[in-house]
Formats: structure tokens, C-alpha cells, sequence
């Protein structure tokens, strides 16, 4: 994943990744995380399995520093 992200960074005119990512997969959120991702919002019940429903964060990884409002 390190790797697409310097490819993404190499680019030049890209500014932002965006993924979601069920909450309760905590090894795929550390990865993302770890990689620099920051939590943008959550989606509740955003998925549903039989009679399961699963929560989403909405992460992004701002590639030339986080924008000033």
C-alpha cells in the first residue's frame, strides 16, 4: 500500500485518497491508519449481512498536507 501511495504522491496534481472501512476490521483499519489515513466520519449501519449491520468510517489521507480552512 506504501507503494501506491508514492505512486499517488508522484502524480503531482492528486491532493486526497479516500476509502471506507467496516469499523469492526480492526486490522485493515491499523493498516490504514498506520499509512496515515485520518477518520473523516463514520456511516452507521452501512452495511448488512443476514441481520447484521456494520458501521463504516469514511477515511482520507490528505497526499500534500491537510488543507487550512
Amino acid at each position: 500500500m506504501l507503494d501506491a501511495i508514492g505512486r499517488l504522491r508522484a502524480v503531482g496534481d492528486i491532493e486526497q485518497v479516500e476509502l471506507r472501512v467496516v469499523r469492526s476490521e480492526e486490522p485493515a483499519r491499523r493498516l490504514y491508519l498506520a499509512a496515515g489515513f485520518q477518520v473523516q466520519g463514520v456511516l452507521r449501519r452501512a452495511m448488512k449481512t443476514g441481520a447484521l449491520y456494520f458501521d463504516e468510517e469514511e477515511l482520507v489521507l490528505w497526499l500534500k498536507g491537510e488543507p487550512q480552512c
